[in-house]
C-alpha cells in the first residue's frame, strides 16, 4: 500500500489498546496516543478481509485521525498531487479510497450494533 507521507503524523511500535465490542472486524480498538483517543484499524483485513500477519506497527494519519496496522514500512517519499492512497494487488496498482472503506466499515458495525439491541 502507498500513502502520501504529508498524510501520515507518526509512525509508532503498536500500543496498547482497549477492543471495541460489537465492533467492524477490521477495528483492533482504541488506543491513547499523546493524549489522543485513536481507532486503531487492521489495514490488511480492512482492504482484503485477510487477517494480518502479526503487523507490529502503527501508522497515525493526520485525517482521518486513525492508526492503521502494518508489517512494515518500506520508504518514504512524497507522491504527486493527484496520488494519495493506492494498493497493490497481484502486481497491479491501483487507486484506493481510504475514508470511503473506513466510513463504510465503521458505519456498517454502527447498524448491526443498533439492530441487535
Amino acid at each position: 500500500m502507498t500513502l502520501d507521507v504529508a498524510r501520515v503524523r507518526e509512525v509508532l511500535d503498536l500500543p496498547e489498546m482497549t477492543t471495541l465490542p460489537n465492533g467492524p472486524p477490521a477495528a483492533l480498538g482504541l488506543a491513547v496516543l499523546r493524549g489522543e483517543l485513536t481507532p486503531v484499524v487492521d489495514l490488511a483485513r480492512l482492504i482484503d478481509g485477510c487477517v494480518s500477519t502479526g503487523g507490529s506497527r502503527l501508522v497515525v494519519l493526520v485525517e482521518p485521525r486513525v492508526g492503521l496496522v502494518i508489517d512494515e514500512v518500506e520508504a518514504l517519499m512524497e507522491a504527486g498531487d493527484d496520488a494519495s492512497c493506492s494498493v497493490e494487488t497481484d502486481g497491479v496498482t491501483r487507486p484506493f479510497d481510504l475514508e470511503r472503506v473506513l466510513g463504510e466499515a465503521f458505519d456498517q458495525a454502527w447498524r448491526q450494533a443498533r439492530t441487535a439491541k
